[in-house]
């Protein structure tokens, strides 16, 4: 099945859409937690998602981003892993306004949002069904089915991507504790 790209914005009501969609197929899903942000205070969004953590990594590599050889392989990023359940994705829907995680109140001079939160992903049975990079503004969905690219269809504008990121990420280890 072919893989789309996100063009535009999915903000909104379209937001909704989408996060609630990938709830319905996927099984987890991943946000990335940059340990080198720090703002002076938690987030409600951090609060509101802790008691669902499942397990956190850290990664050097994820979606969008590739270990390049001969470079230092020190991890990056820390990647929190929850399950796809509505009571979880209900705390994106309240704190977040769009797919990229954007904030109208900028923290820093990146206009980061004060959650430290990035790079939302959805998975089924360790397959990738939506990757996001935030800061650059990326978003691909990789269809399981007909339903699932249908549903989603309706969640923003997507157009088949002509040279999409693979679908690399999380250890299976991750999958062996659900």
């Amino acid at each position: 099945m072919d893989v789309y790209k996100l063009k535009g914005k999915c903000e909104s009501e379209a937001f909704r859409a989408l996060l609630y969609t990938c709830c319905e197929y996927g099984d987890i899903f991943s946000l990335c937690y940059s340990d080198d942000f720090s703002p002076e205070k938690t987030h409600p969004l951090e609060t509101a998602l802790k008691p669902y953590l499942i397990a956190q990594q850290k990664v050097n590599q994820w979606f969008g981003y590739y270990n390049v050889p001969g470079c230092p392989a020190a991890p990056l990023l820390t990647q929190h892993i929850f399950p796809a359940v509505p009571e979880a994705v209900d705390s994106i829907a309240r704190y977040c306004k769009d797919i990229y995680f954007t904030s109208e109140r900028a923290d820093n001079q990146y206009k980061r949002p004060p959650f430290l939160y990035s790079d939302l992903c959805f998975f089924q049975n360790s397959r990738l069904l939506l990757g996001t990079v935030s800061h650059e503004g990326m978003a691909y969905i990789y269809p399981p089915d007909e339903e699932f690219l249908m549903d989603l269809l309706n969640a923003g504008r997507w157009v088949k991507a002509s040279s999409p990121p693979p679908q690399q990420l999380l250890a299976p280890t991750v999958y062996g504790g659900i």
